[in-house]
């Protein structure tokens, strides 16, 4: 009798859940997609490794139009890649909330504007924004050139060792660059590549993928059981401790100054460097209306969203301007222009005449888009060119299904910088490597300025070669989309063949 009646209030509240959302299901089945198992949805779709996953993502477009339905679990996901369609997600006020799986960056960035409810995020990001400012950006270019000197220091040892993953030292260069711009915090992590901050930040980046895509390790009281969980709470200890440490030290600092009305000060000591960072400057934009949380909440996200994503590209970059040596030799002559023999710096104003480099990053973002999923949760219907997805379901934005479209960029799966001269017009929402929309990434000014210094430095001291073909390049997605071997390269000094440093 007990068994009879667990199975009937199972069964009513099985009933119970399809009665609530019938209508979901009444607009997902007008949406083409495949036929989805109970409880599971088609999950089994995405079994496998980060790599398998893109290349799930990828068949189910290819084998239905888009938009495309499917269920993950009890959630239903529509896939678009039409830039009509992207467009009229990215640009909906019912589409300003993440996706849910955002929630697993929530104990390590907290609301920050990547993982904050809309509610959050509309006053937050007023407050941010004026920080962003060229002006302001202008200020860390000095950080950026000092940095990456020192990783073309370190770069000599490759020489003449054949191929090497140039990922390693452009993002240790990247979180140095990062954590000095964002809290005055010297890591180090170029010298002491071992060092504690470096090691959390990659381990909770590594887990935080896993589980995304591990639909098992979704239940919170799952996943602090398992190993990952609490390697992911030792780890977030850590991290938080820091960076919470930090926030208070500069709050202080800025209240004295405050009170000595030093205000005609430019300059913020910190370990010997002059540098106003971006905590002093949203010191400075919010006063006390950020609590010392949402301090942290805001400069965290800067540093983990920051540097992956900006050392991410700027690997992408160099391999590919290693593959297309055509396009390397037209960067190097552009560059040649600019600096002469001069071993200088590279200043603010070098940074704007670097405009083929500008052309060639834009076109390895269309390539390789470091997000190529965006997650959005729905709050209302939102009507899409061919379809009406409903409340309550997640759209996935498939950016780099929609960068690879021939409509829009004609053979796509050839580097063609010129695609991005100001002459060229398409779609505005056809190209989208930072998102787009309000909710679009605010911080895209100065990964472009701190990409451009990387790759032209590094091509100012270093001819680069790689054993890769463009075909050879495969994908995977660990939060951003990564080359699955890596990004091997072959460094040459300049100075070896045509006598220019």
């Amino acid at each position: 009798m007990a068994l009879l009646l667990l199975i009937f209030f199972l069964l009513l509240g099985y009933a119970h859940f399809r009665f609530r959302r019938r209508r979901m299901e009444a607009l997902a089945a007008k949406i083409a997609g495949p036929p989805a198992w109970p409880i599971i949805g088609n999950a089994f779709e995405f079994l496998g490794s980060t790599h398998d996953v893109l290349s799930a993502i990828s068949r189910l477009l290819r084998r239905y139009q888009t938009p495309t339905a499917f269920w993950f679990g009890p959630r239903l996901y529509v896939a678009v890649s039409r830039p009509a369609d992207i467009e009229a997600v990215l640009t909906s006020p019912h589409a300003l909330e993440k996706d849910p799986v955002y929630r697993f960056l929530e104990p390590w960035l907290g609301h920050g504007l990547f993982t904050a409810p809309v509610s959050t995020w509309r006053v937050n990001r007023r407050l941010i924004m004026p920080t962003f400012n060229p002006r302001n950006l202008e200020r860390f270019v000095d950080v950026f050139s000092a940095q990456t000197q020192i990783m073309v220091h370190k770069l000599a040892k490759e020489v003449g060792r054949g191929a090497f993953d140039v990922f390693r030292y452009v993002n240790l260069c990247s979180l140095d660059t990062i954590c000095e711009t964002a809290m005055g915090l010297g890591v180090r992590a170029q010298d002491d590549n071992n060092s504690d901050y470096v090691r959390s930040a990659e381990r909770l980046s590594q887990i935080v993928a896993v589980r995304i895509f591990k639909a098992w390790l979704h239940p919170d009281w799952v996943f602090n059981l398992t190993s990952l969980g609490r390697d992911h709470a030792r780890e977030l200890r850590y991290a938080n401790h820091m960076t919470a440490t930090v926030v208070q030290r500069r709050r202080l600092e800025h209240s004295l100054r405050s009170d000595d009305d030093d205000d005609d000060d430019d300059d913020v000591k910190d370990g010997g460097a002059s540098q106003k960072v971006f905590l002093d400057l949203l010191l400075e934009q919010t006063g006390t209306r950020m609590s010392d949380q949402q301090l942290k909440d805001e400069t965290t996200t800067m540093i983990v969203a920051g540097n992956d994503t900006t050392a991410t590209m700027t690997s992408f970059a160099l391999l590919v301007l290693a593959i297309q040596r055509a396009e390397q030799d037209k960067v190097y002559e552009e560059l040649r222009r600019i600096f002469g023999d001069s071993k200088r710096a590279a200043t603010s104003r070098d940074l704007r005449e670097m405009q083929y480099l500008e052309l060639c990053i834009k076109e390895t973002m269309r390539m390789f888009p470091v997000a190529p999923l965006i997650g959005r949760r729905l709050t209302a219907d939102v009507q899409l060119e061919d379809a009406v997805v409903p409340a309550g379901s997640s759209v996935v934005v498939c950016i780099q299904h929609l960068h690879m479209d021939p409509e829009f960029f004609p053979d796509p799966h050839k580097f063609i910088p010129e695609r991005f001269l100001p002459d060229n017009k398409r779609h505005p929402f056809s190209y989208v490597p930072f998102s787009a929309g309000p909710r679009n990434c605010v911080g895209l000014r100065y990964a472009m300025l701190l990409m451009k210094t990387m790759v032209s430095t590094v091509l100012r001291h270093y001819e680069i070669s790689t054993p890769l073909k463009m075909a050879d390049v495969q994908l995977k997605v660990d939060i951003l989309l990564k080359s699955v071997r890596g990004y091997p390269v072959v460094l040459e000094p300049r100075t070896a063949r045509n006598g220019c440093s």
